[in-house]
């Protein structure tokens, strides 16, 4: 009994361990600069922080998973800072700049003055509200709530008279008695 011979616990240790190794399978990655990564899954995750609940060293746990110990340390301080198992999502929607009310007010501006260019709501938003925005920021803002900012031109003022529009009328009618009486084919014109 001098330890010779190992004991049950040894045994199921180093069985539970070889399955462990099996289980967990890293998915490599390759990057960029082209050195190996790799991901660790959530199920990994949660065998990691396991083993160290049991009462494993980071250098155990290393050794049992094949893992780099920067990974292996990582997980188990993220798990200590707050309790998460899981990889964080990364990236994410951008705060916007302009609150709901300022969005309001320029909206409000635009429908009023529908001539203007982006440029010009641009600066008129830093002049009033205070936010410098660029001229592609209030064009993607416009886009997505479906606002169209194409400059609406003047219509051309009626310059004809009631009795000119009259008389032109009546020349297209006359013309085209003539066209029907007469063979299209003789018929000139004298300017």
């Amino acid at each position: 009994m001098g330890g010779s011979e190992p004991n049950e616990v040894d045994k199921q240790d180093s069985l539970m361990e070889s399955k462990l190794e099996q289980e967990i399978t890293p998915v490599k990655e390759r990057r960029r600069s082209g050195r190996k990564n790799t991901k660790i899954s959530n199920e990994n995750r949660e065998k990691i922080v396991a083993k160290s609940l049991e009462g494993c060293t980071i250098p155990e746990i290393v050794k049992s998973f094949k893992l780099n110990y920067q990974t292996v340390n990582s997980i188990l301080r993220q798990y200590s800072k707050t309790g998460k198992i899981f990889k964080s999502e990364r990236g994410g929607d951008r705060h916007s700049k302009l609150t709901v009310q300022a969005k309001e007010k320029l909206f409000t501006y635009v429908d009023r003055e529908s001539n203007l260019t982006l440029k010009q709501i641009s600066c008129w938003v830093e002049k009033e509200l205070g936010i410098r925005i660029s001229a592609s920021t209030i064009g993607r803002l416009m886009c997505r709530f479906q606002w169209d900012l194409k400059q609406i031109t003047s219509t051309l003022k009626i310059k004809n008279c009631e009795k000119t529009i009259k008389a032109r009328e009546d020349y297209v009618y006359r013309y085209q008695e003539l066209e029907e009486y007469y063979d299209d084919k003789n018929l000139i014109f004298l300017i």
